[in-house]
């Protein structure tokens, strides 16, 4: 998904931080128009999972950057890919949020809920924020490696290169996190 040109060349070699940086003192747009070159794939693909409509997915992602002009003139995230996923979410929560949404008779993704259950935007908002909590209460690298790996769709070497974790480590974290999130899960009641 693309909605504008390439990346211009010689913003390519900056930081995120250095971006941002220069935009809080320039104010000039097209350092957030670089940022969105580079994390709209990123941003769209954590709207689709949970909007589901490209149509509606579309949308949030502009929306999300448009929100960056004035959100970045305030606040100097440290880990800008990281929190740019954390305010994708939360503007996709927020919109699954508003009454009419989602319509009422639209099928919740199996895994969600049992397929008897009625499929109630709320049961499926609730879901993820028991999963989010739940994920949360994990131990920092089974935490780190299942969101990395999982939400973010990172691959064992890219998380090995942002954590410093070995192969081995990352491939125990999931699988111990996995299992942690489901036996959490079945305590809350959600099978």
């Amino acid at each position: 998904m693309n909605f504008i040109g390439r990346p211009d060349k010689n913003r390519q070699n900056l930081s995120d931080e250095s971006l941002i940086k220069l935009y809080q003192t320039s104010r000039d747009k097209e350092l957030i128009s670089e940022l969105f070159c580079r994390y709209t794939t990123l941003v769209y693909g954590v709207c689709r999972k949970y909007l589901e409509d490209p149509d509606e997915s579309k949308d949030a992602v502009l929306q999300i950057f448009e929100k960056l002009f004035v959100t970045l003139l305030k606040e100097s995230p440290q880990v800008f890919r990281s929190w740019l996923y954390t305010v994708a979410k939360n503007h996709c929560l927020m919109e699954l949020r508003k009454p009419g949404n989602i319509p009422l008779d639209q099928e919740i993704p199996e895994g969600i809920v049992e397929s008897g259950e009625d499929s109630h935007p709320e049961k499926k908002e609730a879901m993820l924020q028991y999963l989010e909590q739940a994920q949360q209460n994990l131990p920092e690298g089974q935490s780190q490696c299942v969101r990395l790996f999982y939400l973010e769709e990172k691959s064992y070497k890219e998380i090995a290169e942002e954590t410093g974790y070995s192969l081995n480590e990352i491939k125990s974290h999931i699988q111990n996190g996995k299992r942690n999130l489901k036996n959490q899960m079945e305590k809350g009641g959600y099978p």
